[in-house]
């Protein structure tokens, strides 16, 4: 609980998350308590994201937390809070075109607004696939520079 919701780092990454209404989380608050409140938190438009938020930026903060740990690399708040955002848009948007794809007659959603310029990374995109007839799993990662 500590790291994704109680430390001081951790509270102003989730004040840079856009939510409807504030989500607030008790000292004493254990996960699955904290999973349940934020359930109903909706995140502002012009961002775009349906699905919930909170894997997302628990995944950004646990990750911003390793990179300070193995590499000694900080990032600031707000670019965790983005990270998270734009991973969460990311998998909403794809879960959209896995659906138009099932059901033409669903209507496109409007083109995805830019989060975050990763000019000073290289992202990172990964794929796996499994074949159960086969038993066979193949993966990809494509980095950009």
């Amino acid at each position: 609980m500590h790291t994704f919701f109680l430390c001081p780092f951790a509270k102003e990454v989730w004040n840079h998350v856009p939510f409807k209404t504030p989500v607030h989380i008790a000292e004493d608050m254990d996960f699955k308590s904290a999973i349940v409140k934020f359930r109903q938190a909706l995140c502002l438009p012009p961002i775009g994201v349906r699905s919930p938020l909170l894997p997302w930026v628990c995944w950004s903060l646990w990750t911003a937390r390793n990179k300070l740990i193995f590499e000694d690399k900080t990032n600031p708040p707000i670019e965790i809070a983005i990270r998270g955002l734009a991973a969460a848009l990311e998998w909403d948007q794809a879960q959209a075109v896995m659906i138009s794809k099932t059901n033409p007659n669903i209507p496109q959603r409007a083109a995805p607004i830019r989060l975050i310029s990763l000019d000073t990374e290289n992202p990172c995109f990964v794929d796996a696939a499994w074949d159960s007839t086969a038993k066979r799993a193949g993966t990809a990662w494509i980095l950009n520079k």
